[in-house]
């Protein structure tokens, strides 16, 4: 195994204008999925009631401890005050239907005693870890479209499918997610995940993920975006956090568990805490077509897609650094192509960038040449790595890099294949060197 660290002597590629700001074009017509709430801190100087702290005093509020976890299983209750109270049909399912509109993130409803699933899929089911995986089916509130199961597991948290028939899915409704754990050759499954209540996160070691649909008009398809909040990220509302892209975002957490590598990396502090969006493809067949360089792939309007509508929704939502500087894009085989032309193209969204076998060779070294003779950019890291394959296109990319006077690290296993088991093992090594652990001064 063998890992080179390339740095040059000196550089002078900082280029005037680099740190601009990040989707400057984002008027194109992208736009993220639902209606973003305000940012995490929008109430940093409010109380659990909404009241203003005057900052003074033994009584104020702390803007950045964690929140206190508020029960909304009770909105179930009310609903069914309401549907039962309602004169006719119609006045049944319009409370149900305003309902189910205004559930947004407060879903599932939870309090410390159990927690209600809802679905307007009729005949519906749910099977979870708390009835051992038995299909049990859910009840019809009334004469409505909704059905539901009112379940008392208490506070710890559980992981379900909804069940119609033969057909077994995530419920699309609720935004917590965990791989299913069964192995398919393509794309994964996911089950969804019923929170612990009142926990923070604060000494727990694993992260958790939520998963956004997001749109693209210019691309023009949706796709589903898997965020990996790291270990404390609910107990610490006034960080923010560096971001790294993953392409291949259902693969690279169903084949290679890059969310289980990422809680490792940070437990052993290698690596500092940050959040990931790991980008999955609308279509798998969209894959050569979005990945690809040239100006006849859509490779540019994929990168846009990430730095001009991804970035900007992921912020709304999320504790994020606004710094370009705290920004990488990171993905394997043509994954990792993408990945550095997204630093040489919107060099102004990202100052990072990792490729894993990266296909260099694709359509004849176009990113190659691109990056020996186009303007020299703002690159604090670039990680590069292969095993046995794609080798000879990836230390080409490495040389001309380096000849560049760009931050190179490059790492090689021979012994390894092109794999998503492969880049699972080299994948702590990448977040080691794109965010490393900040050590405190003595």
């Amino acid at each position: 195994m063998l890992l080179l660290l390339l740095l040059p002597g000196c550089s002078d590629s900082t280029p005037s204008g680099a740190d601009a700001a990040v989707g400057s074009d984002a008027t194109h017509g992208d736009a993220g999925s639902g209606d973003a709430p305000a940012p995490p801190d929008a109430d940093a100087a409010a109380g659990d009631d909404g009241a203003a702290s005057d900052g003074g005093g033994a009584d104020s509020v702390d803007p950045c401890a964690p929140r206190a976890p508020t029960p909304t299983r009770a909105r179930f209750a009310a609903l069914v005050a309401a549907v039962n109270g309602a004169a006719d049909a119609a006045a049944r399912q319009a409370k149900v239907d305003a309902f189910l509109a205004a559930l947004g993130d407060d879903y599932p409803l939870r309090d410390a005693k159990g927690v209600v699933i809802v679905s307007d899929v009729a005949q519906s089911a749910v099977a979870g870890s708390f009835n051992n995986w038995t299909p049990t089916a859910m009840t019809r509130l009334s004469d409505t479209t909704l059905f539901y199961a009112e379940l008392d597991i208490g506070a710890a948290e559980a992981s379900y499918k909804l069940v119609q028939g033969s057909e077994w899915s995530r419920d699309a409704r609720n935004r917590h997610v965990t791989w299913d754990g069964i192995p398919r050759a393509g794309v994964g499954a996911f089950n969804s995940v019923v929170p612990a209540f009142g926990a923070s996160g604060a000494g727990s070691a694993k992260g958790r993920l939520e998963v956004r649909r997001v749109e693209s008009t210019a691309l023009a398809n949706t796709r589903d975006v898997f965020v990996y909040l790291p270990p404390g990220y609910d107990a610490e509302r006034c960080t923010r956090y560096p971001l790294l892209l993953v392409n291949d975002g259902n693969e690279s957490l169903t084949r290679s568990h890059f969310d289980q590598v990422t809680d490792a990396t940070l437990a052993a502090k290698r690596a500092e805490p940050l959040v990931i969006a790991f980008v999955a493809l609308a279509d798998q067949n969209d894959r050569l077509a979005e990945y690809g360089t040239v100006p006849s792939s859509r490779g540019a309007a994929y990168v846009d897609f990430l730095c001009d509508t991804l970035v900007p929704a992921l912020e709304t939502r999320y504790q994020l650094s606004s710094d370009r500087t705290a920004r990488a894009a990171i993905g394997a085989s043509l994954g990792g192509l993408s990945a550095l032309n997204a630093l040489v193209s919107r060099n102004d969204c990202l100052s990072r960038a990792g490729s894993q076998s990266g296909s260099f060779w694709y359509e004849d070294e176009a990113l190659i040449k691109r990056a020996q003779s186009g303007p020299l950019l703002a690159v604090d890291k670039i990680y590069l790595d292969n095993g046995s394959d794609n080798r000879d296109s990836t230390i080409k990319m490495r040389d001309v890099l380096v000849a560049r006077g760009y931050s190179v690290v490059h790492r090689e296993d021979l012994g390894q294949g092109h794999t998503w088991d492969a880049w699972a093992d080299r994948f702590d090594e990448a977040l080691e060197q794109l965010f490393p652990r900040k050590t405190s001064a003595p």
